[in-house]
């Protein structure tokens, strides 16, 4: 059997296609009879796969992100993959399952994750060693390096100890890591201004206060800089190759127990997930082993 099919989503960088190239010329290698065209989509993602889908030609598997995958499943525009979820050739239990619930639809599965954002915690190792301080594994660490950082560095290009996004993503980092959560289990009430959110936000605001932590606004032109470098060439995790031109930085990875800072989400998987899913209109004949390699 032979089969062309054609692949779409968003590049976030060169990084992130050059890995996607790799897997599907390595898919094609032990499958030699399905032959990928791989067209990333470059500006304007949805609405042009939108198009697509509604001119009847959108690509056979192709990017979705949770946060508009209900009006697509709802639209009828998807195919469903409940039968290949059935089939022993396929166990969708390797899949973390809050991420694989993220493309359920009234109960059918739509896609398979391909990857979620993460949340780290990053520091300039030439400007902790002079403050003579380690990457901090607590919050009162977190706030100890802070205020040493302030009081230590000599580097006339440093402006404040951290900076941070006005996006409120921290916050979500340690609300869960405190044990707090955003919504009720089943999703009916909204519960985040409990103890756990509240000790949270404070922490934070207590850090902007005592002039630890400062958003890209407060630094001029600098922060206009760090704004622009962080949306064009912030690599996501799958292209952590790119963090190597960012000199004397390193990614701190810090356990999620409850005595010390979050970095990684525990419950983050409710935001940024991806996935590859199929467009009926362009039924794709081997699609779970392509998308089981480019997951």
């Amino acid at each position: 059997m032979n089969a062309d099919i054609t692949l779409s989503g968003w590049a976030a960088n060169n990084e992130e296609s050059a890995l996607v190239k790799e897997l599907v010329a390595s898919f094609e290698e032990t499958h030699s009879a399905i032959s990928v065209d791989y067209n990333p989509i470059q500006s304007k993602y949805k609405q042009k796969i939108k198009t697509q889908l509604g001119a009847g030609n959108a690509p056979d598997a192709f990017y979705v992100d949770s946060s508009y995958f209900p009006s697509f499943a709802s639209a009828n525009v998807l195919l469903s993959m409940d039968e290949l979820e059935a089939s022993e050739e396929y166990n969708t239990d390797d899949f973390f399952q809050p991420l694989l619930e993220a493309f359920r639809f009234d109960g059918t599965l739509y896609g398979v994750p391909k990857d979620f954002s993460t949340l780290g915690l990053f520091h300039n190792t030439a400007m902790l060693e002079e403050a003579s301080v380690e990457p901090p594994e607590t919050w009162s660490d977190l706030e100890d390096v802070l205020s040493a950082l302030k009081d230590n560095v000599s580097n006339e290009n440093f402006k404040a100890p951290m900076i941070e996004f006005a996006n409120a993503r921290s916050w979500w980092a340690f609300l869960f890591q405190n044990g707090g959560q955003v919504l009720s289990d089943d999703g009916s009430e909204v519960v985040f201004a409990s103890d756990a959110g509240v000790e949270a936000l404070e922490y934070l605001v207590g850090l902007r206060e005592d002039g630890l932590l400062a958003l890209p606004t407060d630094l001029g032109s600098a922060g206009t800089a760090l704004r622009s470098r962080a949306k064009k060439s912030q690599p996501p995790c799958w292209a952590r190759g790119a963090f190597r031109s960012w000199k004397d930085t390193r990614i701190i990875r810090i356990s999620t127990t409850k005595s010390t800072l979050h970095i990684f989400r525990s419950r983050a998987m409710d935001r940024k997930r991806l996935s590859l899913t199929r467009s009926p209109t362009a039924p794709l004949r081997r699609p779970t082993v392509l998308r089981q390699r480019v997951s």
